[in-house]
């Protein structure tokens, strides 16, 4: 991704995009080139009355907008010029977001994510401005409903993701 305009984007999900409040994990592996003036959107779940996104911050610390308040990561910020693994699982209403397999944020989460409409990889749904859309790389992303596939600090993945 350099920028505005570069984005994957898919509206023929939607049934499957409904998470609900159960568990989830949204994981995968980012190169950033750039840092954000402010922020950079790198997964935006878009509903018909609201909008869920990771994103990463200008100073490289992982954050999730849960459609009403912003939560941040306090700990292992990313930096330019490196792969990271980053992985977002919920489990029995806790948010953890985890940076090369250590926790970075725990906090409770209840937030039902409806995710109806569209899901967009590299900025928001409308591509974005300068500024907010992805400068760098991403890799082996992984939506998981149903399940939360990391609740403690862990090893990365080394191989490809599985299928399934």
């Amino acid at each position: 991704f350099d920028g505005p305009g570069d984005r994957l984007y898919r509206s023929d999900l939607t049934p499957n995009l409904g998470f609900g409040t159960g568990d989830i994990t949204v994981e995968f592996w980012l190169y950033v080139t750039t840092l954000p003036t402010s922020k950079y959107t790198l997964i935006d779940f878009r509903q018909s009355t609201g909008v869920h996104t990771i994103y990463i911050t200008s100073t490289g610390y992982m954050g999730f907008y849960n459609g009403s308040s912003d939560v941040t990561s306090s700990s292992q910020p990313v930096s330019t010029g490196s792969w990271f693994h980053i992985a977002y699982a919920r489990s029995s209403g806790t948010l953890r977001i985890f940076v090369n397999g250590n926790q970075a944020y725990s906090a409770a989460n209840t937030v039902d994510y409806l995710a109806t409409r569209v899901i967009t990889i590299g900025s928001d749904v409308g591509g974005g401005t300068a500024g907010e859309c992805l400068i760098g790389y991403m890799d082996e992303i992984r939506i998981t409903k149903g399940i939360a596939r990391y609740i403690q600090n862990f090893n990365p993945p080394s191989v490809a993701l599985p299928r399934q």
